[in-house]
């Protein structure tokens, strides 16, 4: 089985991964029996240390053989007729294929579940839940709280960072997930999730703790000033969290194949009002 997707927004990749999910879920195809492609523009991926002194590299030495063409290049470059700009092309656009059931076999295989081994089950206070086949749909508690078209991220901490503590993050994630209605228990996720992620990225200024105890912490910190005005307040956290829910029933749902209709957001559950007859965030 193959499916192509022509991109036109970037949540076309994590809705194509939740397919591969649900696909693998059903056991109608093992990983590797299908494929699903996402089409996009070409994405510049960031170069590497080596790759920009290799750059670096090859330019000062095209400048220094410029160098030693002297003045009569100069001349040259001068006396020539300017090109005219009406027969320049407009560049090309460039596509690629995003390979979403490779993706997805990188993403759970080396990374999610690799994670979840290094928490096995043992005599622990909070019980040790099962994540398998929902790895993508818990990964996008993430992606959310790190700002998407529909959730506004958490101030102070940006992608970078969230990733970073991963690790860290996972078995939080994963406790704080509730697989028979697909989504995040909200207080939870607010006590748990979020307020480890401050907690991970000001550990200097902040013992941890619910996300209450977090905040007071990190007001009456020693950070600056502009710092410490940046921390939003707690129902502004909670309304993210719900909107986290409200993202994820709506990619889950964009990823079916039959056309079930979305969830409406204005709902006291999803961190939504409508204001002015525009949909908006509830606090």
């Amino acid at each position: 089985m193959f499916e192509q997707v022509d991109s036109i927004d970037g949540d076309s990749v994590p809705i194509a991964l939740l397919r591969v999910e649900k696909i693998l879920k059903a056991g109608t195809y093992s990983l590797g029996s299908f494929n699903i492609s996402v089409r996009r523009m070409v994405c510049k991926v960031p170069e590497t240390a080596s790759e920009k002194r290799a750059r670096v590299s090859s330019g000062a030495a095209v400048k220094a053989s410029r160098g030693a063409e002297g003045a009569g290049s100069m001349r040259r470059k001068c006396g020539a007729e300017r090109e005219d700009d009406s027969s320049r092309s407009a560049p090309r656009r460039e596509y690629e294929f995003v390979d979403i059931s490779g993706l997805y076999s990188v993403l759970v295989r080396t990374v999610l579940k690799p994670l979840d081994a290094l928490f096995p089950p043992g005599p622990e206070t909070r019980p040790s839940p099962d994540c398998r086949g929902s790895e993508i749909q818990i990964l996008i508690g993430m992606i959310g709280l790190t700002g998407t078209d529909f959730t506004r991220g958490i101030p102070l901490v940006g992608a970078k960072s969230a990733y970073e503590m991963l690790q860290s993050l996972w078995r939080t994630l994963v406790w704080t997930y509730d697989k028979e209605y697909c989504m995040f228990v909200p207080n939870k996720f607010l006590n748990c999730v979020v307020s480890k992620v401050y907690h991970c990225k000001f550990q200097r200024h902040c013992q941890g703790g619910s996300m209450s105890k977090t905040l007071g912490e990190l007001l009456s910190s020693k950070l600056s000033e502009k710092t410490r005005g940046a921390f939003p307040k707690e129902e502004t956290l909670m309304c993210t969290v719900q909107n986290i829910n409200w993202l994820l029933s709506y990619w889950v749902t964009a990823c079916d194949d039959e056309s079930q209709q979305y969830p409406d957001p204005v709902q006291e559950c999803y961190g939504y009002k409508l204001q002015r007859g525009k949909v908006t965030f509830a606090a």
